[in-house]
């Protein structure tokens, strides 16, 4: 329980919590890694609710950029998950008020870029997780 509090694994279960919430039917997967040659995708939230597939990404500082990748690139990355999942929304997570400048402009735009077949998902913003 630690190690998962240490490395924010409680964001993306408060998030899991917030879309359950109502819900008839729920079944969420912790942290899941798409295989995309040469490459994987690792996303932080997929749940399926009342039929509808949810993916998304939970920081604990309301920013999408890490580990050398902007946060274009992040989002890039997520939309490209949620094509091949062929979500029907996707979340982005946060235990701060806010998102960080632009994170959810760079989502937006990677959505209207990127998105290539099926009809386009509706993005969701969950703020204050845990707080």
């Amino acid at each position: 329980m630690r190690t998962l509090l240490e490395q924010h694994g409680d964001i993306p279960m408060l998030a899991a919590d917030r879309l359950r919430h109502g819900a008839r039917d729920f079944l969420w997967a912790p942290e899941l890694s798409i295989q995309v040659e040469p490459s994987s995708i690792e996303i932080d939230i997929c749940a399926i609710v009342n039929g509808r597939v949810i993916v998304g990404e939970a920081k604990c500082n309301g920013r999408l950029d890490s580990k050398g990748r902007s946060a274009q690139q992040a989002a890039d990355r997520l939309i490209q998950a949620a094509q091949i999942l062929t979500a029907d929304e996707i979340v982005l997570a946060t235990s701060e008020p806010t998102w960080a400048p632009g994170a959810l402009a760079a989502v937006e735009s990677a959505l209207t870029t990127g998105w290539k077949h099926g009809p386009m998902p509706k993005t969701t913003n969950l703020v204050s997780l845990g707080r």
